[in-house]
């Protein structure tokens, strides 16, 4: 049976085909709100379903896929539309973002369901580089809503979420290694 917080997160991911519209139809604004929609419904679920005790296996498993569906295709959709700006997501942030969550995704698989030994649970720099990823996305749609053009602030911004996400990483693997926690 699927539970408040589960389709809470469902409606997290029928976000992202909303935001990846609007992006396309340089309807900023809408791509704004639809995100910030999808980004409070990443806070609510899981705070939901742990308040609630309605933690499950599905809403485990679809609310991180929600989340770097959310991140991906803003950031790939980002890259496409915005190089008419003076700045833009660079194709090598991309494929960093693809590849870094596509290595998290196989060892959680691997290490909490073939191993069955670690529990996949989210680290707290892993919490606090997703936020800080929601806020840039967020700020990026804004910038193209209002046509602010911050360029030193945006690479400063861009190189600060890639140093985050590298700590994230190392973060994660030591968990795994030592505590016996992924995610």
């Amino acid at each position: 049976m699927i539970n408040l917080p589960t389709y809470i997160t469902m409606v997290r991911i029928i976000m992202v085909p909303c935001v990846i519209v609007s992006m396309m139809m340089h309807a900023w604004f809408e791509a704004t709100v639809f995100f910030s929609i999808a980004a409070i419904s990443d806070v609510i679920d899981g705070a939901l379903a742990r308040f609630l005790n309605r933690v499950t296996v599905l809403g485990s498993i679809l609310d991180p896929i929600a989340d770097k569906m959310l991140l991906i295709a803003s950031y790939v959709g980002l890259a496409l539309l915005m190089p008419f700006m003076s700045f833009s997501i660079p194709w090598w942030f991309c494929a960093f973002v693809i590849i870094s969550e596509l290595i998290l995704l196989f060892f959680s698989f691997y290490w909490g369901i073939m191993l069955k030994s670690v529990t996949i649970k989210p680290t707290r720099l892993g919490r606090m580089t997703g936020l800080a990823q929601i806020l840039f996305i967020g700020w990026l749609f804004m910038c193209q809503y209002t046509g602010c053009e911050p360029i030193v602030l945006f690479y400063g911004l861009l190189w600060l979420i890639v140093c985050a996400r590298l700590c994230s990483f190392m973060d994660y693997a030591i968990s795994a290694l030592v505590k016996g926690e992924v995610a």
